[in-house]
């Protein structure tokens, strides 16, 4: 009951399904009653309007229907009712409107809109950020299947969260061979640290494996998001990619203790021209050959520590403490120490990571709350997982187009992603054109086959040793160190391969399965409708059907003189 002056009086009633609704406290002698007379209409209308002012609303008269000319039934409604008129004037006098070509207006909000709609979301959230997150994620725990999430309080401060849901587990398991993450800053308004945790998927691109914020870059905090990673995964990658910070180097050796620790390539090459003398570096090619030192994958350690020590003692730079440091710590860094190590090919720095974390900060930026924050993560992910849907579909329902006659290449086509085909076949066609054999020659039953691999310009830049056994054919080469035992022509795969492949051919949609399904197949016998038996025709090409057909028209015109309305009698059955 409402009893403030000025206003309307009403009594507030729940219903069963938890509506709110709201009756006027009006007088009895002003309520319609069913059953009232009245001597004329406008005395009808006065009631109306004396109801109507005492409820709070205002009626309107509305249709009336007249029979012969007296009015049998007048309606009156509340002056809301109904759809309003509009009326067509020029609104790009008053508002914000831009016309697009062959198209209709487009009325978008003005910045201060906009303001004001941030405005209003950060009052609702006020001082309940962190428990409002908290709570949403706790939601997604009960509603979502396999969603994992924690977090630690110190007092009424949230100091760290960590949450995944179920694809980006399954992500995992399928990708999760090589691990990377990096720290990222400005994503929300209280400064605490975005972690994200990056692979590649089997089209080359950033999959998100999990996520998790932190309030300092501590050994302990790092340790904690470790942990809680590795509870929820439960298996450790082969490979983690970080850059040379220590407090994640401490973490990682510690949490994830059967993984290999590798350092970012990029974080460590970008120092060189700090480090060393400028003058040394751009006078003489000293860059280049460091560059084109370490990079290279196909030599063996010894090598590289070969020709490291030569490049020292030709620019004199054995005392160099930089260097010396680097050269220590050779092994977590320089890709010819991974080259045993599979897909260790698939990320040398952390640029994925930076990539990623330049994806999310777009979406979100350091003025937004936590909640809000939330929801520009969903969005981004959301995106990512969309474009890879795209990549999906256009391996499964395109062909690519065949560079060469060779029946390896059409496989590749039939079992990897567009993606990871398009590199195997440039590894095909360089094959035709840059490589060659260099001699052959047998020793004790076995022939070997030096192959050279040659640039642009001809020079042989590589040589790996082909070796074939005559007692089985077997036959292996020595390639990036590592011996491989295969056949001259491909053999499909019994195993899963999910870096690129499936188990299947290539993924095939149920849609496809369905069309495949339904063609006919070549000697299946069916049932038909005139002969009533399992054939190989249908009742539209029976031969019964048309001696019957032929048998109607001789009927109808007669036989021919030249017989060819003719009816086949068919076999005879003979009498007993």
């Amino acid at each position: 009951m409402y009893n403030e002056v000025g206003s309307i009086s009403s009594n507030v009633f729940l219903s069963t399904n938890g509506t709110t609704y709201w009756k006027p406290d009006v007088s009895a002698e002003n309520i319609p009653v069913l059953g009232m007379i009245f001597d004329k209409w406008d005395d009808v209308v006065n009631m109306y309007k004396s109801y109507a002012v005492q409820s709070g609303f205002s009626p309107r008269l509305s249709t009336l229907k007249v029979v012969k000319g007296f009015t049998t039934h007048r309606y009156i409604l509340c002056s809301r009712a109904g759809k309003p008129n509009f009326q067509s004037f020029d609104s790009a006098a008053s508002s914000s409107i831009s016309r697009s070509r062959r198209s209709k207006f487009k009325v978008r909000g003005t910045k201060t809109d906009y303001k004001n709609f941030v405005r209003d979301i950060r009052l609702f959230i006020g001082d309940r950020d962190a428990q409002m997150i908290v709570d949403s994620l706790e939601k997604r725990v009960l509603n979502r299947q396999n969603f994992s999430f924690e977090f630690t309080v110190v007092g009424t401060e949230l100091r760290s969260l960590f949450w995944v849901d179920d694809v980006m587990k399954c992500n995992y398991e399928a990708f999760g061979d090589v691990l990377a993450f990096d720290a990222t800053y400005g994503t929300n308004m209280y400064k605490m640290i975005f972690v994200p945790f990056t692979g590649v998927d089997h089209h080359k691109r950033c999959v998100t494996f999990a996520a998790g914020l932190l309030c300092d870059e501590t050994i302990e905090s790092y340790k904690w998001l470790l942990s809680r990673f590795l509870d929820a995964h439960k298996k450790q990658p082969l490979l983690v990619l970080t850059d040379q910070d220590a407090a994640m180097k401490q973490a990682v050796a510690t949490v994830f203790n059967e993984s290999i620790h590798r350092l970012c390539m990029w974080h460590i090459m970008r120092k060189l021209p700090v480090k060393i003398s400028g003058d040394l570096l751009e006078n003489t090619n000293l860059r280049a050959c460091i560059h084109k030192l370490v990079w290279n994958l196909f030599i063996t350690p010894s090598v590289f520590e070969e020709k490291w020590q030569l490049l020292m003692d030709e620019y004199h730079l054995d005392d160099h403490p930089w260097l010396s440091e680097m050269y220590a710590i050779r092994e977590q860094w320089v890709p010819c120490y991974f080259r045993e190590l599979q897909m260790c090919c698939l990320m040398k720095t952390t640029s994925r990571c930076e990539s990623s974390n330049a994806l999310f900060k777009v979406n979100s930026s350091g003025a937004n709350t936590l909640v809000q924050f939330l929801l520009c993560f969903d969005n981004s992910i959301d995106g990512q997982r969309y474009n890879q849907r795209l990549m999906e579909f256009e391996s499964v329902t395109t062909t690519p187009l065949m560079l060469t006659v060779l029946p390896i290449e059409k496989h590749a086509s039939e079992i990897y992603s567009r993606t990871i085909f398009l590199e195997v076949q440039k590894e095909i066609r360089k094959g035709m054109l840059y490589c060659f054999m260099v001699n052959s020659g047998v020793v004790y039953g076995t022939k070997t086959y030096t192959v050279a691999h040659t640039d642009r310009h001809g020079n042989i830049v590589n040589e790996f040793q082909v070796t074939l056994e005559l007692g089985d054919n077997s036959v292996s080469c020595d390639l990036l160190g590592k011996s491989q035992s295969v056949d001259v022509s491909y053999v499909p795969p019994q195993g899963i391969r999910n870096k690129g492949c499936g188990t299947a051919p290539r993924l095939i949609g149920p849609g496809e399965k369905a069309i495949e399904n339904a063609k006919k197949r070549k000697g299946t016998l069916r049932l038909c409708g005139k002969c009533k038996k399992y054939v190989d025709h249908d009742s539209r090409n029976c031969e019964k059907m048309k001696r019957l057909a032929a048998g109607a028209n001789v009927v109808d015109h007669g036989p021919s003189t030249d017989g060819s309305n003719s009816v086949d009698p068919g076999p005879s059955i003979a009498g007993p």
